[in-house]
Formats: structure tokens, sequence, C-alpha cells
């Protein structure tokens, strides 16, 4: 985390030690490297939208001829690499002893070790550290299933504290060292919390935390894992207090907008008072807050998994700790006394991310991706194609195993990949202790292949005797020699070293692609999420329009559709293949249709469009969704007036005089989200929405769904939603919003603020934790709708008005972020004295808040 001696803030905003927060200059490959397929799409890119006519073809084949230039000699370099590294082993064979030159080699090409200095300060200064590993899947394609996730470790000193602040992503915290305070503020709620070693937190996306060290002589060491709720892998902090490293992020809102709002090193030292101050009310216990269980639990007061006289392990698994569970994350210690080793032992399902916090060791795992070295196709520099050939290579193969082996140390990282036999063996004069995280965790179970607990014992003879090629009964008295199980005495041992739009975030209404049109209606899609919204690249956006009195032919797609009516009235019918139901919609009803179902729709209406905002999960390829056409083309190949034509009055009184308002079932039929109360509300806006937690349409999807009326002249305060990314778009009214962007500057511990204006038809997306702020034109109000994904217990925390997360922390905190008396601070936090919506700045609140901005510059830089 970041590290400030002198923490000057400008604004006072929130937090949480969300503590794993992606470097962005680390984000990129520490060579330099760049794959030559993406930097062929980047050319072409550049040749659409600078070239005109027959040059932009021209610029395209220079672009590919480039790219093949640069693959044959990347293939060139690789192959005289390998040339070099047989020849290298060969000669230490000949020789009878390691080359170190090798040894090094075999070590770099190891991609499930991570040494220590892998780890990258993101925050660093005398009174503590944050470092971040590298995201698994820059490391090796091996590791693609495990991109969501990061490791991290944060060290504090002595009487430290850690500015609040908040993290894009959820986590997990295990105190390995020290004891401290974690303080988590949300919108409503307050708690605190003792830590100490052993300790394992659950931490929400977006909830605000801060912490200390309250020990007077010992370092807090913390190991973390995050799962990233945007772009896989790539998790972002935000300071709400802060000065030049890490910058307060209220600096990138601008100055009017802070003018309505207020009306007006991370790490640091902390006096005793403060810290008596800030730790008296932390707690112990567990305690349930809006359905969710908060607060630590200790590993190390639970019963040992399994046990003997030269080790232990303890393991906390997702069906018992609810704290766990929607991470689908396990927590495990396993300590190694002096000379002793673990048998090997395989995980079934769940891939390991350990780390060695005491002692050291030796690994030896069996790797069958790696077992054709030589050919190295999981290289991250190979081209997809190429890499695709390798892999069909492999997979009709010989079946061989490449032996993953190396030493580690206190702080390393080791990648154990489901499936993979692998056993420690503690060196050294101390006892081993190593800290894991477990992914994809729930009803994993350890295999052991020795010993006496092994998983042969649970095999026929005659399954041994096919297997081994000699007698069951002469396998069998191999597997009972060690009469022991899990932990045993280890072997001697030699030590062995072993991102073309300013704004990605913003879609006008002229990016959605027609899908299919005709004089009486229109379906648009915008395209697939760019690199930057990954996390949701399963999902794609449309809009469907058709004029009055007009039907939209029966179709099916391959994805399952979320639809929210956004304007008119009419009718759906959705024919399955043992029944048939048909809605009356209006504007408001949402409705979740099931992948392949028949629809069709009529716009009921005389004089008003029928508009629909849809949102489409794909159930093949992500992010791609077809409507047969095949079946249209069968079905529909006489008409030439397109899919959406004209209906006779006749007709449309046919189609939809069974078309019901009722709810058969729980989760069939619309619901209307405006006859909701409004989740927030005043006489500058309202906020309607059904998250999946009350609506069962929604649950499967995890979607939530929202619509927000900001009066002309109105603006919503600044805010974010805790875990849920939304997908927005403008159905009436004309605005402007500002958000804070993570990923668009390059400084580490800076901010940038997107802004741009919005017009009927734009949809824009909000990444979790990224605080916005939209204010409506003055000349018309603004009505927003939007699809929340990761919907699921999301939150709504406010960073200013009556109602702002400010007001659950403590003075203390207070006077630690902004490095000014507590009461000031609390007299410019309840300068407005309204909450959710206010009024928005006119010319001279916008001249107010600029000298405002001068005077907080000067008052507190």
């Amino acid at each position: 985390m970041a590290i400030f001696t002198k923490p000057k803030l400008l604004f006072i905003f929130f937090l949480i030690l969300s503590l794993v927060l992606v470097s962005q200059c680390y984000d990129q490959n520490p060579r330099g490297y760049q794959d030559p397929q993406e930097k062929l799409r980047e050319c072409q890119q550049r040749c659409e939208r600078q070239q005109p006519g027959q040059q932009k073809q021209l610029c395209k084949q220079r672009c590919e001829q480039q790219c093949q230039s640069e693959q044959q000699g990347q293939r060139l370099q690789e192959c005289q690499q390998r040339c070099q590294q047989e020849y290298q082993r060969e000669k230490g064979q000949h020789q009878g002893e390691t080359n170190p030159q090798w040894e090094q080699q075999e070590k770099s090409n190891n991609p499930y070790l991570f040494e220590s200095q892998r780890f990258r300060s993101r925050f660093r200064a005398s009174h503590g550290d944050f470092r971040i590993l590298e995201r698994f899947n820059q490391r090796s394609q091996l590791l693609k299933g495990i991109e969501k996730y990061r490791v991290a470790i944060l060290e504090l000193e002595p009487q430290s504290f850690v500015l609040p602040h908040h993290c894009d992503g959820e986590a997990i915290y295990v105190v390995v060292k020290g004891q401290g305070v974690i303080n988590i503020a949300e919108q409503d709620n307050k708690n605190s919390f003792n830590l100490q070693k052993g300790d394992v937190i659950r931490l929400f996306a977006g909830s605000n935390v801060y912490l200390l060290n309250k020990d007077n002589n010992e370092k807090l060491f913390v190991y973390v894992l995050a799962k990233s709720v945007n772009a896989p892998g790539n998790l972002q902090e935000y300071f709400s207090a802060g000065g030049q490293n890490p910058e307060s992020f209220y600096r990138a809102f601008s100055s009017d907008i802070l003018e309505s709002a207020f009306n007006e090193g991370i790490i640091i030292k902390a006096s005793e008072e403060q810290i008596r101050a800030i730790s008296e009310h932390a707690s112990r216990s567990t305690q349930q807050t809006r359905g969710r269980t908060q607060g630590p639990f200790n590993l190390m007061k639970e019963r040992p998994v399994f046990e003997s006289r030269f080790g232990q392990f303890f393991e906390a698994r997702p069906e018992r700790y609810e704290q766990l569970r929607d991470l689908d994350a396990a927590v495990g210690f396993m300590n190694i006394n002096q000379g002793g080793m673990v048998l090997p032992y395989y995980n079934t399902k769940s891939t390991k991310l350990v780390m060695v916090i005491e002692g050291n060791a030796r690994f030896e795992m069996a790797c069958p991706h790696l077992g054709r070295q030589s050919q190295s196709p999981w290289s991250r520099g190979q081209g997809r194609e190429q890499e695709r050939e390798q892999e069909q290579e492999q997979e009709e193969g010989d079946v061989h195993y490449q032996k993953i082996r190396g030493n580690l140390n206190v702080g390393d990282v080791l990648v154990i990949p489901a499936g993979h036999p692998i056993t420690f063996v503690a060196t050294g004069n101390s006892n081993l202790r190593i800290v894991g995280f477990g992914v994809d965790a729930e009803n994993n179970k350890k295999n052991f292949l020795a010993g006496k607990q092994n998983i042969w014992r649970n095999i026929d003879r005659e399954a041994k005797e096919l297997s081994f090629s000699m007698p069951g009964r002469e396998v069998e008295e191999i597997f009972q020699r060690q009469d022991q199980s899990y932990f045993v005495a280890g072997p001697e041992h030699r030590q062995q070293r072993e991102r073309e739009n300013n704004n990605p975030y913003l879609f006008e209404s002229h990016m959605f692609k027609s899908r299919f049109e005709s004089k009486h209606g229109e379906f648009r899609v915008l395209d697939k999420f760019t690199q930057l919204l990954l996390g949701i690249e399963n999902y794609r956006i449309g809009v469907l329009e058709f004029e009055p009195r007009s039907f939209l032919l029966p179709h099916h797609f391959d994805a399952q559709l979320l639809l929210l009516i956004v304007r008119g009235r009419g009718s759906i019918s959705i024919a399955e293949e043992d029944e048939k139901n048909s809605f009356n919609l209006e504007y408001g009803d949402v409705l979740s249709v099931s992948a392949g179902s028949t629809i069709y729709f009529t716009n009921t209406d005389n004089k008003e469009k029928f508009s629909v905002y849809v949102l489409a999960k794909a159930i093949n390829v992500p992010g791609q969704f077809q409507t047969p056409r095949s079946r249209l083309e069968r079905l529909f190949g006489l008409q030439k007036q397109g899919i959406i034509i004209k209906a006779s009055e006749e007709k449309i009184r046919a189609i939809s005089q069974h078309a019901s308002r009722s709810t058969r079932g729980e989760t069939r039929g619309p619901f209307n989200v405006l006859n909701q109360r409004p989740l927030i509300g005043n006489r500058f806006g309202q906020y309607f929405e059904a998250a999946p937690e009350s609506f069962q349409h929604l649950m499967d999807l995890d979607v939530a769904v929202g619509i927000m009326n900001i009066n002309q002249g109105g603006m919503i305060l600044p805010v974010y939603s805790t875990r849920t990314t939304w997908l927005v778009m403008v159905a009436q009214g004309n605005g402007r919003f500002e958000m804070v962007s993570s990923q668009s500057q390059e400084r580490r511990g800076h901010r940038k603020a997107v802004r741009d204006c919005l017009s009927v038809g734009d949809f824009f997306v909000i990444p979790a934790g990224h605080p916005i702020t939209v204010i409506a034109n003055a000349d018309s109000n603004l009505s927003m709708v939007g699809f929340g994904i990761n919907g699921h217990n999301s939150m709504l925390n406010f960073l200013a008005g009556q109602e702002s997360i400010w007001r659950n922390v403590n003075r203390e905190t207070k006077e630690l972020s902004f490095n000014m008396p507590a009461r000031e601070v609390e007299e410019i936090l309840q300068n407005q004295n309204e909450s959710y919506f206010v009024a928005a700045p006119n010319e001279e609140g916008k001249k107010m808040g600029q000298q405002y901005e001068s005077l907080i510059l000067d008052l507190v830089f």
C-alpha cells in the first residue's frame, strides 16, 4: 500500500485496504514484449481510423507483412535458444556436474515458482510496504485459469496506520505475523476487529478499510488473496484521502462538482492515543450484517485436517465458512518440522497459491504441460495459431511428465495446479511454515500417493497388477513399507536452485451496429467489450426498437436474455417445447428469457415506439450470440420486408388478447422496477433497483436492474458500487458524467477523471469501485436504465452528503487521513445537508468551486 510519511490530503473521503492494487507499469510485460497478433490488431485499427479508401487496404497489408516478419524472427530466436539450452544440458550431463548457467535457465523456465523478488512494491515508505505479484497469466498461459486472482503482501511497522481506501476486488486477508486492528466502513454500518496471528478475514469489494499495527515492537504481516470484479487480475485501490502518491481521487472531480458535493503515503505513523481511540471498540466476534457474515476467524484454533509428529495441516473450507463461500476459496496453513516432508499428494480440483512465511524448503512437482520442455508451447511469445497446433500435438503425443523442482525461501510463492502431484521437504535448520489460498475450492480433496493413507489402498489388486505389470501382492508390499501417513522424515538432500478511445467506458449511440433492420424497426448491438472490460466479456448489450403496430417475427437466441422496457408498451410471447406464455409489457418491466426460447414481440400502441434494452449472456463463445439465420431463412424466406413487419389491428388483438400481467411460478412473467419503492430519492431525483436477492428472475444471471431519474438541474452525489459493474443507457434527456478512472493514468497512485456529455441512446460502463457523479442538464430531466453485472450483495457507497460513508469513520481516523483537526474535517463533510441527489452547480457555483479548490490546495499542500 502506498506509504505516506507526510500525508497531505486534498478532500475528504473514504477508503479501504483493498489490498490488491495493480501496478500499471508492472502489468506491462517487464521486457517490453508485445504479442505480434496484438500488434497486428492495433496496426489495422490505426489504418481504419487514419487512412481513406484504397490506402486503408494497403496500410492493412503492410501491417500483415510486418507481423509475419516479426513472427519469423521470433521463431528463429526461440529455436536458437532451445538449441543452446539443449547443448548446455547435454554438456552438463556429460561432465557429470551441475552447470550453474543451465540451472538458472531451468529455474527461469519454471512457470509455477515466483521467488520473493518478483513481488513489486505498489506503495512503500519508512512505515510499511505493500507488494503485489505479477498477474499469473503474464508469467504463463498455463495459469490462465486463475487470471482473476492476485496475491500480495502487506507489512506494517509497529504503531503505523494505513489510510482509508477501497478496492474493486474481493479479498481474503491472512495474518501471518503480529497483531492489529482492521476497521471496515460501509454506507450504513461500521465494524472494527482485532487481528492476531492465524486470523482470516474476508473483505467485500468496495468496502472502505483502514488498518493499523497496534503493537509497539512487532511488524504486522498480512498475506492477501484478491479476486477482481472488473478486468481479470486488474485490481485498483482508491484513496479518498491522499497527497501526491497516492493522490486523493477527489482531485479527479471538477471543482464545481466538489463545490456542489460539499457546499464547500497511505501508511503513516500514529500516536499511541490515536491507536487506542481507533482500536478501543474493536471486536473479536463474527457479526451478521445485511445478511453477510463479517469478522475474523482463527485457523490455528481449529483441529488439524491431518497431522503426525513431523507436521500439521490446517484448512478453512468454503463448505464450512460462509465468508469464503461466494469466492469459492479455501485458506490453509502447513507446518513441517525440521527435516520432515509431506508425502506426495495432489488436489482434486483446487489450484493452490502458497507462500513460505518461515523456514526453507525444496519442492518437486510433476507437470504434464511441460513434459515437452524443448518445444515450450506455453510461452507468451507464441502466436495463438501456433500455440493451438502445439497443444494439439501434445494432446496426441506420448504422455510425459516434467519434474518441476526448486528451492523455496521466505516470501516465495508457488502455484500448484489441480491434479499436479507435489511434495515439500523442510531444509536447513528450521521448521517450515507455509500459508496458502485455494481457488475453486468447494468439494476439493487431497489425495495422497504414498503412506499408510494413500489412495492406492482403495484400488483393486487386479488393477494394481495391470497398472504396474507386477504381482499385486508385491505392489501392496511396496506401498505398505511406509507405515506413517501425511508427514514423514525427509530424505537427505542437496541444496538445488532451481490498451482508441480516450474514454473507454463511454459508448455513444452511433457505436451500436444494426443486427437487422427494416422500415418498421431495428435491433442494434454494441461491440464486444474491450480488453479493459474483460471481466464482463460474456455479456453483450442491445437495443430493440419498433414502430407502432408492428410485429417482430418469431426467433430465438443462443444466449440468456434479460429485457428491460424503456419506452412504450407491447406484448411478448414465449414458446417452448411444451408450453407458451404471453405477457403484456410496459415501461419499467423486466423479463428474463431462457436461451433457446422462441419469442415474438408486438407493439400494441398506435402512436409510440416500443423500445427494449437487452442484456445477453452468451452460452457458447463469450460475448458472441446468434439468431440462427438458417432458421429465419427457412421460415421467412418469402418475406422481403425484414423480420420486423407491419401488423393489422385484428392480428395484434388476436396475438395479444391472452397476454397477462400476472407472474405464474417464481420466475415466469415480468415485474416492474418502478412499482417498487425507490431505493434512494429526494426532490432532485430517484433511483429504483431490482436486486437478485429479491427477485428470483435475476438470481441465476446474478444481474441487477436499475432506473435512475435526475430532475433537470440536479445531480447525484459522488458514489460507487461495491462489487457491481453497471451497463447504463440514457433513455431520456441530456447530461454529463464524471468518473474516477484507475486505468487511464499511468502513474501509480494517481487518478484521472473520465468525463463526457450524455445524450439519448448513449451507453456507458461504470466498473465496480469507480466513484462517479451524473449531472442532468438544466433544460430537461435525465432518465437512465442499467444492468448491473455481479449484482448480488452489492451496495452504493456515497462519498458526500448527509449519508456519506465518512459518518462511519471515527474522528481519530479523519485526523490521520487528512492531517487536519477532525472538527474541521467534519465541518466540511457536514456542509452539504442533502443526501443522494442535490442541485447541480451553476456558473456561479463553478467559480466558487474553483476558488474553493485553490483554497484547499493551498491549505493541504
